[in-house]
């Protein structure tokens, strides 16, 4: 949950900085830091609970592994 505040918190940074018209280069390094601690969040994640423990049923076609093959996918493609 740490973790996730200090997303919150670099969210609300963000957000001032965009109200305020700051130059460019604080912008993008705030942009920078809310990616850094989301991707923090989503690799803690992926360590503790794995995507494996989607997988109850080893089967093709089960509707579980279907669903955790797609989120494997948007996963992998955000972290890209």
């Amino acid at each position: 949950m740490t973790r996730v505040r200090h997303i919150r918190g670099h969210a609300h940074a963000l957000e001032r900085t965009l109200e305020s018209e700051r130059e460019c280069a604080g912008v993008l390094q705030l942009m920078a830091a809310c990616r850094g601690a989301l991707n923090g969040v989503m690799t803690l994640w992926k360590g503790t609970f794995g995507f494996t423990s989607f997988l109850s049923n080893n089967s093709e076609t089960s509707l579980r592994a279907r669903a955790a093959e797609e989120l494997i996918d948007v996963v992998r493609a955000y972290l890209q």
